[in-house]
C-alpha cells in the first residue's frame, strides 16, 4: 500500500507472514500461500520479505515458487551468502546440480565460515566424482560446525567413497 512507509509495510509483511504459517500449521496452506502473496505485495522490493516468502514456500513444498523469490531476494541484495546458500538447496532438489554448486561458491565467497555451506558444496562435489574436493570442503564444514550432523554424514559418505572410511572419524 502506498499509504504507508517502509517500515510500517515490512512490519506489516511479517505479519502476514506469520499469519500465513498459522494458516499452514492448521493444515490449510492455500489460505497461507494467500498471505504469504499479500505480504509480498506489500514489500516486493524488501530483499528480506522476498527471502522469507522463498523459505515459506520450500517449507510447504512449492520449490518452483521458492526458486522464483529466493532470486527476487538476491536481485535485491545480492549479498547475502545465507539466501545464496539456502537456493542452492533447492536448485540441488531441482536436480540443478551446476546452478547450485554456483550458489553455493557465491555463498562462500560472501560467507567463507558459513558451515553448511561448505558442506552443501561438498555434497555437490561427491555426486560430481570430485571426491578430493569434497572431503576437502566437508571437512571445512566439520572443523567449522563441528556438531553438524549434515557435515558429518556428508564426510561419512565421502570417506566411503574416497575409500578411507577411517578417515570420517578424524
Amino acid at each position: 500500500r502506498e499509504d504507508l512507509d517502509d517500515r510500517s509495510r515490512f512490519i506489516l509483511a511479517s505479519y502476514l507472514l506469520a499469519k500465513g504459517d498459522t494458516e499452514v500449521q492448521a493444515g490449510r496452506a492455500e489460505a497461507g500461500r494467500a498471505l504469504y502473496s499479500r505480504a509480498t505485495s506489500l514489500g516486493p522490493e524488501v530483499a528480506e520479505i522476498q527471502g522469507e516468502l522463498g523459505s515459506r514456500l520450500a517449507d510447504i513444498g512449492d520449490r518452483d515458487g521458492a526458486i522464483d523469490a529466493l532470486r527476487r531476494s538476491l536481485s535485491l541484495r545480492e549479498e547475502d551468502g545465507v539466501v545464496h546458500n539456502r537456493l542452492g538447496r533447492l536448485l540441488v532438489e531441482a536436480g540443478r546440480v551446476g546452478e547450485a554448486e554456483a550458489e553455493f561458491r557465491r555463498a562462500l565467497e560472501l560467507l567463507p565460515d558459513l558451515a553448511i555451506a561448505h558442506s552443501n558444496l561438498g555434497g555437490i562435489l561427491g555426486m560430481k566424482g570430485d571426491i578430493a574436493g569434497a572431503l576437502k570442503e566437508i571437512e571445512s564444514a566439520v572443523r567449522l560446525d563441528p556438531g553438524s550432523t549434515h557435515a558429518r554424514n556428508n564426510l561419512g559418505r565421502a570417506a566411503l567413497l574416497s575409500g578411507d572410511p577411517a578417515r570420517a572419524r578424524r
